[in-house]
C-alpha cells in the first residue's frame, strides 16, 4: 500500500480543535507534506499541514506539525496527543526567538533556508 499517497489525500479534509473556555474551531488542510521514516521503533509519517481555521469569520493560517504510526497490522494510526498546532504569524515569532537564543536552532535554519 502506498502510505504516502494515503496520507497526503487528507487534502482538503477538515479538521476541528476544541479549546477550553474558547470553544471549537474548524479548519481545512490546505496542503501537507509527509515523508517515511524507518527505525528501531517501526515505519512512522512525520507530516506538516498548512490548515486555515474560520476563528469567528476571519481566516487563520496555521501549521500542525504530527506524524501517523505504522502498526504492526498495516494501520495507519494518527498521533493526536503529539501534533503541534500554532498560528502562522505566532510560529515565525517563536522561531524568531528561537534562532536568537539557541545557536544550534539557528544552524539549523539557515542551513535548510541554504537549501531551498
Amino acid at each position: 500500500m502506498d502510505y504516502r499517497k494515503k496520507i497526503l489525500g487528507k487534502i482538503g479534509g477538515k479538521v476541528r480543535y476544541r479549546y477550553k473556555g474558547y470553544g471549537t474551531i474548524e479548519g481545512t488542510i490546505e496542503n501537507r507534506c509527509c515523508r517515511e521514516v524507518k527505525d528501531v521503533t517501526g515505519e512512522y509519517y512525520p507530516i506538516v499541514d498548512y490548515i486555515v481555521f474560520d476563528k469567528d469569520g476571519e481566516e487563520v493560517e496555521s501549521i500542525r506539525f504530527g506524524f501517523y504510526k505504522l502498526s504492526k497490522d498495516g494501520k495507519l494510526v494518527w498521533n493526536r496527543y503529539a501534533a503541534f498546532v500554532e498560528e502562522v504569524t505566532e510560529l515565525k515569532k517563536l522561531f524568531k526567538v528561537a534562532a536568537d537564543e539557541i545557536p544550534e536552532f539557528k544552524e539549523i535554519i539557515e542551513e535548510v533556508c541554504q537549501s531551498l
